[in-house]
This record gives structure tokens, sequence and C-alpha cells, in this order.
């Protein structure tokens, strides 16, 4: 989202306009398990535009200890990284696949709930597991995998 500010300057240039940029973002953690989910967040805002994801970019892992301490969580409870054989995708690539699967099947005003429904459904156990290929798969392709509730054949 963003803000026009608009300042009226005392000089002979008096039509001239200052647009001024706000950005609000965050970074949100899900841990699910069953029908539990849990979920913490941290916002971040600034006077600009894209700076913000640089902030955002340094201060993840903070957010993501915040979240397991918060949860109480322990070491291996949620752990779907340790089991991994091949590279593990990075919390960016994992979060652009999500935030667009939920776009991609929410409708305009139940974006929360598909959010919900999406992190306690089967297939986020699919996408955490990092020894299939499946979050690798086209956006429409799990946009219509999530719709139907199974895998599609190909």
């Amino acid at each position: 989202s963003y803000r026009a500010c608009r300042k009226l300057f005392l000089s002979e240039n008096r039509d001239l306009d200052q647009t001024v940029m706000w950005t609000t973002a965050m970074v949100a953690v899900l841990a699910s398990r069953g029908q539990e989910i849990k979920m913490a967040y941290r916002p971040f805002s600034n006077l600009g535009g894209a700076e913000v994801l640089d902030e955002m970019d340094r201060r993840v892992e903070k957010v993501a200890d915040d979240a397991i301490g918060e949860f109480g969580l322990t070491a291996g409870e949620y752990d779907n990284v340790g089991e991994a054989r091949y590279a593990v995708p990075d919390v960016w690539t994992m979060g652009k696949v999500y935030a667009r699967l939920i776009e991609d099947v929410s409708g305009e005003d139940d974006v929360v709930e598909t959010l919900l429904a999406v992190y306690t459904s089967w297939i986020d156990e699919r996408l955490s597991d990092y020894n299939a290929a499946f979050y690798y798969q086209p956006r429409d392709y799990l946009a219509e995998c999530c719709r139907q509730g199974t895998v599609l054949d190909g």
C-alpha cells in the first residue's frame, strides 16, 4: 500500500508537488501439525519503496527464531529439512510458492480462510516434502491440484 503526501512550497515554484511513498509488508511464520496452526508475524514499513525488502531480508532469521521460541518448538518437531536428501529451497522460494498458490485459489474476500485451509490441507505436506519435486511444479498445476484436492496426473 502507499500514501501520497503533498506539501505546498512557499516559493515561486508554487505548483511543485512532492510525493512520498509509504510501504508496508510483513514476514509471517506458520507452523502446522494436523489441524493446529501456529502463526507469528513481524510488520515492516518505511517511507520509500523496495528498501523495505532489504530490512525484511536482514530480519527474517530473527522473526523465525522468535516464532520458534514463542511456539515452544523443539528440534525436529517440525523438521522436514533434516530429512531432505536434496537441496532444500530457501524461505523466499517456498514463500513465493505458498503466496502464489493462496493467491490463485482464493477469492477477493477469503484470503485468510484460504491461507489457513492451505496450511492445514494435504497440499502443505506435499509442498513440504523436499524429497519430491511437487513444489517445483508450475503455478497453475499446483492451484488446480489444490482445487481438486489431489495430485493430478500429468
